[in-house]
């Protein structure tokens, strides 16, 4: 994968008005909320928008406020590379990680990703359910039993619609969604 595909990604995602960006989230969110009460999800993974991500803030104060497990990625731990799901509580203490990202404090037990139902991941770009990242493989290497094995948890991408592209070429190690939020 280009760096260069990766810069055009997010410059195209940078342009997309503050308008526009609060429609996506709440349509996303909205979907995303009828798709956890469809199937009775309780454990759900969301990430915290760092950058122009499309935010999943309304979502978050849904699962919070509907008294759902939310867990929250926190990257490099148990070693550097790996990423572990801890829970996002309501009071809890926040970090601030590499890359700015926002991230819950490690306190009390991750959930093992085969134990999360739903997990919302967020995206550079996409073409059907391929995803491309920033290119560190923190979600792939997380999820790469999910290559092999149908869920639990379910994968689903998010992002805005602007980041779709007219193909992606998908690498043995990439992990597929199974599902593409976007609007």
């Amino acid at each position: 994968m280009s760096l260069t595909l990766r810069q055009q990604l997010a410059a195209r995602r940078g342009h997309i008005s503050a308008q526009n960006r609060a429609l996506a989230r709440e349509a996303v969110s909205h979907r995303l909320i009828e798709l956890i009460n469809k199937n009775g999800y309780t454990k759900v993974a969301v990430y915290l928008a760092i950058k122009d991500e499309l935010s999943l803030a309304p979502l978050i104060t849904w699962l919070l406020a509907n008294k759902c497990q939310v867990y929250a990625p926190k990257i490099d731990l148990p070693e550097p590379g790996a990423m572990q799901f801890f829970p996002l509580l309501p009071s809890g203490t926040m970090e601030t990680a590499n890359f700015g990202l926002s991230e819950p404090a490690a306190t009390g037990t991750p959930i093992e990703p085969q134990k999360l139902e739903l997990v919302c991941v967020p995206m550079l770009g996409f073409h059907q359910l391929n995803r491309i990242g920033w290119g560190k493989g923190y979600y792939d290497r997380c999820f790469a039993f999910r290559r092999t094995h149908k869920p639990p948890p379910l994968l689903a991408g998010v992002a805005f619609a602007a980041q779709q592209e007219p193909k992606i070429q998908a690498q043995p190690w990439d992990v597929a969604m199974d599902v593409i939020y976007c609007s």
